[in-house]
């Protein structure tokens, strides 16, 4: 096999550098408040008199009201745009519990010692460690003195304070647990501790009070973003999707913690099951909430694992045992509290993960505008070329095109001229020709998705930094107007095969790739179909490049050791974002990378069915519309309606729905047309609403082997103009979804209760599948 990047790189790490910057944030940061504070002062009124007194009170304490509400401002920065944060706060000023919880909070997660580390010591990276074995010691001698859980401040907050009104429905009182002596007992700790006994405190009691409440308002705008702390770690350390907001922990503790979330979850990926990380992280959030009583180290491997078994039943994600299992063996393991208080936690579980997903965007995934080749918008801060050499070159480059260059020496031809023959080619079609190139057609090999999602992300990366490593002819600039990416199409650089018309090679043992057949040595590689799986896949990671914790574009360096780490990877269940970040973090290709960085390539195409294949039965657009005559809604039973509507929108066929067609419409038709028996659908009521969308048959495949099971179901999904739902839970309970294609023995559908799309066999046990309907488009 032919492997490009022939260059070796090596980096170091850049802790230093990292820490140099917070603290350099940080300080910047304390000073805009104070300035803030001095404008705010000559308002007059209570908030002028209030700033006042903050400064006032800013110089008795030695600046750590702003330097509290400078870090305040660091972390919400890094997560979200200010404007977003501040939202509620009006809301917020009013409730002055929120508020002081939101301070006691922030008290509790300062006796880690995570936030008050000397902005001077972090300068030097040999007095981190000293101030490592300080903390160390600190705990040491606070032995007996409770501990504090550093996860989320107002949620905390919110529950120890409404905690009185909750167990008001409970006949008889529960004794006190000793984490509610605890509690009393943490009132008076955190930064102000000292100064609370001061006499010169006590004479500006009148003065501080207004501040207090100001400075607490300063911390709690930013808490629904620290609220989600461990749900950005966990999706981060597995290398998930965070809609481009970050993880701000910096305790080792509760680092520790994601990395055990994520080794469980390979352990079960590798056994052919999968759970969300951040199902955990939501499930510790409300345990070290309730009560303080909870930590980080309390998250063994094995209690970790006890949670996600808890998931499922007979190896399938199941909701409604997951909350009995929680009710009955997961929260009284941790709390003795009463069964209402178990059931109100339950709630905020999943309340928490829906409110998670919809800050990330995840339930609305930023799809492409497929492989449309100039629709993508990179914005680029600088380029991490090896461990010891990087660029701060910033480019904010639309419609990137690329000029294919002769290499020159043993590859032919002269370095730095255009290849002759070739066009310019649009750069999101260059990534797939490129991946398509240095891999081949491994569609059809075991876990093919994956490595190939890698070496795409991997072809992009490279090809953006490549430039500002090498330089030269190679480049990334302007000219008239139009923005041109120069680099080789040889292994020196990266081979590039034109996916729409396949390539040959030039005769030198070191080649040049030619589109087409070309006057060379005939056909190298042919062209991929028009639905051929690189171009999907293509598509689901337009726009997607590695980039380390600066936001510097990695030059993703690639031969032969690492495409057998992708392969070995994927066969462990690995999906590409965590293999990236596993070989881009070790070895010789130790390149410090952080997350995934997606430009803006604007339009939505999440499949081949468009958007119509990320319709859920919960959206809140249709979730309340009732189903027939059963009082149940699309969210209670909606799963058939919903993937039949997929259906018929994927078709493309017209229907007789007024407006906007979705499952919301479809059903309120189907409800005037007497479309359901009380609150099953009827096969032929589709037709109603899509006169050319005909009712085939329901077949009954349960009782087959697998590989029957599949051959069956593939001979009617194949057929042209057809599109089928299936029964994926048999007697083990009842839930559709509808099959896009079939692919790798397997079935790529679109579920309307869980993920966008995704293995049938892989989500849900393929002994449940019991039944397929199909349809046909009359054209």
């Amino acid at each position: 096999m032919e492997v490009a990047y022939e260059a070796r790189r090596d980096y170091d790490d850049e802790e230093l550098d990292k820490a140099q910057k917070k603290a350099e944030s940080d300080a910047a940061n304390q000073k805009a408040t104070k300035a803030g504070l001095k404008a705010v002062s000559k308002t007059g009124g209570w908030w002028g008199a209030a700033a006042k007194g903050i400064d006032k009170a800013d110089d008795i304490t030695g600046g750590k009201i702003t330097e509290l509400a400078g870090k305040g401002l660091t972390h919400a920065n890094k997560v979200a745009p200010l404007g977003k944060a501040a939202q509620g706060l009006t809301n917020k000023v009013a409730n002055s519990k929120a508020a002081d919880s939101a301070y006691k909070a922030y008290n509790a997660k300062n006796k880690k010692g995570a936030d008050t580390e000397d902005l001077d010591k972090l300068k030097e990276a040999k007095e981190k460690k000293e101030e490592l074995d300080k903390l160390k010691e600190v705990k040491e001698t606070k032995k007996g003195e409770p501990k504090s859980s550093p996860s989320s401040s107002e949620e905390k907050a919110k529950k120890e304070e409404n905690k009185p009104e909750v167990e008001k429905e409970v006949p008889q009182e529960e004794p006190k647990d000793d984490d509610e002596v605890d509690t009393e007992q943490k009132k008076g700790s955190g930064v102000f501790k000292g100064l609370l006994t001061a006499p010169i405190f006590i004479s500006l009691i009148p003065i501080l009070m207004p501040i207090f409440i100001v400075v607490v308002i300063l911390i709690s705008m930013f808490g629904v973003v620290n609220e989600f702390t461990d749900a950005f770690g966990v999706s981060e350390v597995a290398g998930l999707e965070t809609g481009g907001l970050s993880n701000i922990s910096s305790d080792p503790t509760q680092n520790a913690f994601y990395q055990r979330v994520n080794e469980v979850k390979m352990d079960f990926q590798s056994s052919g099951k999968d759970f969300d990380p951040v199902v955990i992280a939501a499930v510790y959030h409300s345990l070290s909430t309730y009560k303080n009583t909870v930590y980080y180290d309390d998250m063994t491997t094995d209690n970790i694992t006890e949670i996600a078994n808890a998931m499922f039943k007979d190896d399938v994600y199941d909701e409604e045992n997951f909350k009995i299992k929680l009710k009955e063996e997961v929260i009284p393991k941790y709390l003795n509290i009463s069964e209402t208080s178990i059931d109100s936690m339950i709630n905020d579980i999943f309340e928490y993960i829906k409110n998670y997903n919809e800050l990330v965007g995840k339930n609305k995934e930023n799809y492409s505008d497929c492989v449309s080749g100039d629709s993508c918008t990179y914005e680029l801060n600088g380029f991490q070329l090896n461990k010891t050499k990087s660029s701060s070159r910033s480019i904010k480059a639309k419609d990137i095109y690329v000029r294919l260059m002769q290499c020159g020496g043993d590859y032919g031809g002269t370095a730095g001229k255009p290849l002759e023959g070739e066009e310019l080619v649009p750069f999101e079609k260059y990534v797939l020709g490129a991946a398509y190139a240095e891999m081949g057609d491994i569609s059809a090999t075991k876990n093919a998705e994956n490595k190939i999602k890698t070496q795409l992300v991997v072809a992009r990366s490279f090809t953006l930094a490549r430039h500002a490593d090498v330089g030269g002819w190679r480049s990334l600039k302007e000219e008239n107007g139009k923005w041109i990416l120069q680099i080789g199409n040889c292994t020196r650089d990266q081979l590039y095969c034109d996916p729409d018309k396949g390539c040959s090679k030039s005769k030198s043992s070191k080649f040049h790739l030619y589109s087409g057949k070309g006057k060379y040595a005939g056909t190298w590689k042919s062209a991929l179909g028009e639905n051929h799986p690189y171009r999907k896949y293509a598509q689901e990671v337009q726009g997607e490049v590695l980039v380390n914790n600066k936001g510097y574009v990695i030059q993703a360096s690639f031969q032969t050791l690492e495409n057998k780490r992708y392969t070995e990877l994927a066969n462990q269940g690995f999906d590409y974002k965590q293999i990236l970040m596993t070989v881009y973090n070790s070895g010789r290709t130790n390149f410090g990378a952080a997350k995934i960085y997606k430009a803006d390539c604007g339009g939505s195409c999440p499949s081949e069915g468009g958007e119509a294949s990320t319709w859920k039965q919960f959206d809140k657009r249709w979730a309340s519309v009732k189903v027939g005559t059963s009082g149940k809604t699309i969210k209670d039973i909606g799963c058939t309606a919903t993937s039949i509507a997929i259906q018929i929108a994927r078709s493309g066929t017209s229907t007789k729905v007024s407006g906007e067609f979705n499952p919301g419409t479809f059903v309120k038709y189907l409800n005037d047309h007497n479309g359901f028996n009380v609150g099953d659908f009827i096969w032929t009521s589709a037709t109603l609403a899509a006169p050319n969308f005909k009712y085939q048959n329901v077949v009954d495949v349960s009782g087959l082997s697998k590989k029957d099971k599949y051959n069956k179901m593939k001979d009617i999904v194949n057929q042209k103009d057809v599109y089928a739902i299936v029964e994926v839970m048999g007697n083990t309970g009842q839930h559709w979804v509808a099959i896009e294609k079939a692919e790798d023995n397997d079935f790529r559908v679109m579920d309307p209760g869980f993920s966008d799309t995704t293995l049938l066999w892989k989500k849900y046990d393929w002994f449940n599948t019991s039944r397929i309907v199909y349809y046909k488009v009359n054209r």
